[in-house]
């Protein structure tokens, strides 16, 4: 095990050594490191891997360089043109905090219901107020025909989180017929699911 100081953001060092799969995590949020850990253990058994030297994962949404002492990091995603080092997301084995119990299950519901018609012919959004840009969107509702909302979430069950205006992945292209995904924290986990809605869906530029 590389001796290393705790990283400053959540993620999991990983290794294949004489054929086996050695894991540590290195501080967690919600069930990501735990999804990444199996979801790496479900390809090694279909693709089997060769040996591979530690490596770090970078769980959160934010790119944070491609070395941390001297260890090579992969995250979900970059802000650059290099993508050597970005790796598949969590959420493609569950996001159960937002009742997303599995990716598979999750985009069938979406797009099932994108094949109907939406409740209404609104732009509609919910989330986090975790960038400037969105706030921008949500200041717009008064002014245009648009349905957006922060949500301010319940964690008192850290398993499934709750809050009075959220509005689930399937239940967005069956209440709205135009959606947008706005810049956040980093990169955007739940931006592919929305390509299975079959709804118009905005993409504002970001890094």
């Amino acid at each position: 095990m590389p001796e290393i100081p705790q990283p400053p953001f959540h993620s999991i060092l990983v290794t294949k050594q004489e054929e086996t799969l050695q894991f540590m995590s290195l501080g967690n949020y919600e069930t990501r490191n735990e999804s990444v850990m199996d979801l790496i253990t479900i390809a090694d058994r279909k693709y089997n891997f060769p040996n591979f030297d530690w490596l770090i994962i970078n769980t959160d949404d934010r790119d944070i360089g491609k070395n941390y002492h001297n260890i090579k990091v992969f995250s979900f995603s970059t802000a650059t043109d290099d993508y050597s080092q970005v790796c598949p997301d969590w959420i493609f084995d569950h996001w159960k905090q937002i009742q997303l119990d599995d990716y598979e299950e999750t985009c069938n519901k979406i797009a099932e219901v994108g094949s109907t018609e939406p409740e209404t012919n609104m732009l509609g959004w919910r989330g986090a107020a975790s960038h400037p840009n969105r706030n921008i969107l949500v200041n717009l509702n008064s002014k245009m025909d648009i349905d957006a909302e922060f949500i301010r979430c319940d964690r008192s069950n850290p398993d499934r989180l709750t809050c009075v205006n959220y509005v689930s992945l399937p239940d967005h292209p069956k209440k709205w017929r135009y959606m947008i995904d706005i810049e956040g924290a980093g990169y955007s986990a739940r931006l592919k699911l929305f390509f299975f809605s079959k709804r118009v869906l905005f993409l504002p530029d970001r890094p």
